[in-house]
């Protein structure tokens, strides 16, 4: 019980979009989703290959969990960037600027500090 009272905490954290992070922890989300889609990508481009030996049905599947897993890693980094925003003291709104300009709203979020102190998004992480 104690486990899957703790996985329970891990997955709000790593879904919630209130509160604030700091840089540090930002850089472990998006380490963490790069990692995901080279283990990803590794996975799928090995069953591709390996389809002659697979049924077609397997590699099927094999794609439809590699998505979805792609999107909860997805989900996870958008949610860590809503709470990197709200640390500068700005609305999670800004997050959806990574949809234009991914690897230079990256770069922004990693290098410039948060605020000091409280804000109106709660305590300093």
């Amino acid at each position: 019980m104690a486990n899957i009272l703790r996985w329970n905490a891990v997955l709000t954290a790593a879904f919630s979009w209130r509160g604030r992070i700091g840089r540090l922890r930002f850089a472990a989300y998006v380490l963490h989703q790069a990692a995901w889609i080279g283990v990803l990508a590794v996975c799928t481009v090995g069953v591709t290959v390996e389809s002659g030996t697979f049924a077609y049905a397997t590699v099927e599947w094999v794609m439809r969990i590699a998505a979805l897993a792609w999107l909860a890693g997805t989900g996870a980094l958008w949610c860590g960037a809503i709470k990197r925003c709200h640390d500068m003291d700005m609305r999670g709104w800004w997050s959806l600027s990574l949809l234009v300009a991914a690897p230079l709203v990256l770069i922004f979020l990693l290098l410039v500090p948060g605020s000091k102190g409280e804000n109106r998004f709660g305590p300093a992480p």
